[in-house]
């Protein structure tokens, strides 16, 4: 047991001072704060500037119309040219931001051609755009002698209420509501999973390199080293993710912890305790089955260089998770999701996904637990055994080949 947490203490501690770890930790927290406050930080550094575009009109008819739509925007002002080399010259001498050419085609419908030198500026060329359809919605309406009521008329939009049917189902804002929070937690789950279980990899290939792991090993036992590491660093792990779920609950806290999307509100501050527990434990039961494997496949390895390359094969089979996950947010009762959330390499993700998404019966959630339970023990007997023998192989690694003969030096 001291030995274990020898191991354990050495593990965490030397991982918490590295440099690598606390530049991480302060960027994300930096990061989390920055999102939590974009939208009013946004709004204070919002551009003021106004555009001065200008206009040929080749109808000269809707000029006037295009400056009374435009009025509304305060940004744009809109000035008058009587031909294109007039409006160029004006562009040339920087007078105006860019123009517009309006015309009417054959079938007596606008046309018009915006020329500027950044026309990516989504939101003038977007207005623009709006105000010309507007002023031709009107001309068509014009010649079919529609009244201003009947005009109005077509604008009235189909008024769908939502209703939730039974006890347990959830309004449109608690679905909205939902997504946002699991998708964030995926994403939480997924690189948490990944880094932490790729560091406890890295940092078994790094001892094997480096010739410390033939004194570990006539000193410890293997297994007692394996389980040591991969405690030491989901802790390392817990304490990053919960100081940035702090931050991320404080920001929060600063802004009220309110959004509107899509004319929906939602309150972060109403988050259900169940989901961000459910969140923690399927980190917890992903990591440690991925860490798991990770160990047993670092022992394998001679070179770091080498690490990526073995490893791979995990990493893909997490990322394919993650997107079934993320496919399955918008489709949680899809036959492909309800049967991938109990294949372990997809239960964490996948089943925290539909605990969030739906309203899924205890028992599916506990089968879940369960078989992740049976295969972390599973994955952890067996890389045990591969580990002990894995320590004491050296050259070129041929990857899993090199399981079987792991097994046979254990």
């Amino acid at each position: 047991m001291n030995k274990f947490m020898t191991i354990f203490k050495h593990t965490f501690l030397t991982n918490l001072k590295k440099k690598s770890f606390i530049i991480t930790t302060i960027v994300s927290m930096v990061l989390i704060v920055l999102l939590f406050n974009l939208p009013p930080l946004l709004e204070k550094l919002s551009d003021d500037k106004s555009y001065t575009i200008g206009v040929v009109d080749q109808t000269h008819e809707i000029y006037s119309d295009m400056k009374s739509e435009l009025s509304l925007y305060e940004k744009i002002e809109l000035k008058s040219f009587a031909s294109e080399d007039s409006a160029q010259k004006a562009y040339n001498d920087g007078d105006i931001y860019g123009y517009v050419i309006v015309k009417l085609n054959a079938n007596n419908f606008i046309e018009a051609e915006y020329k500027a030198e950044n026309i990516v500026a989504f939101e003038l060329s977007a207005n623009i755009e709006q105000s010309l359809s507007t002023i031709q919605f009107h001309r068509i309406a014009k010649e079919l002698n529609l009244s201003s009521a009947e005009i109005n008329s077509l604008f009235t939009p189909v008024k769908l209420t939502k209703t939730p049917l039974g006890e347990d189902a959830k309004s449109e804002s608690d679905i909205a509501l939902s997504y946002v929070i699991v998708y964030i937690l995926l994403i939480a789950i997924y690189f948490g999973v990944i880094m932490y279980g790729n560091m406890v990899a890295m940092e078994v290939a790094k001892e094997k390199s480096s010739r410390i792991m033939e004194i570990l090993v006539s000193s410890v036992n293997p297994i007692t080293q394996m389980f040591g590491k991969i405690l030491g660093i989901s802790l390392l792990g817990i304490l990053q993710i919960s100081l940035m779920f702090l931050i991320g609950f404080f920001s929060l806290k600063s802004n009220s912890g309110t959004f509107t999307f899509d004319a929906l509100t939602l309150d972060f501050s109403n988050i259900p305790l169940s989901l961000i527990l459910y969140g923690v434990l399927f980190y917890l039961l992903g990591y440690l089955f991925y860490a798991t494997l990770a160990a047993m496949l670092g022992s394998l390895v001679s070179r770091i260089e080498d690490m990526q390359q073995t490893i791979g094969i995990l990493n893909f089979v997490m990322v394919a998770a993650f997107l079934v996950s993320i496919f399955g947010l918008t489709n949680p009762d899809a036959l492909v999701i309800k049967i991938s959330s109990y294949i372990p390499f997809f239960t964490p993700m996948i089943m925290f996904m539909r605990i969030g998404m739906t309203n899924i019966h205890f028992l599916e959630i506990a089968i879940g637990i369960l078989i992740m339970i049976v295969s972390i023990i599973a994955s952890s007997i067996f890389a045990a055994k591969v580990y002990k023998g894995g320590v004491l192989l050296y050259g070129k690694s041929n990857s899993l080949k090199d399981i079987r003969k792991a097994l046979e030096l254990k």
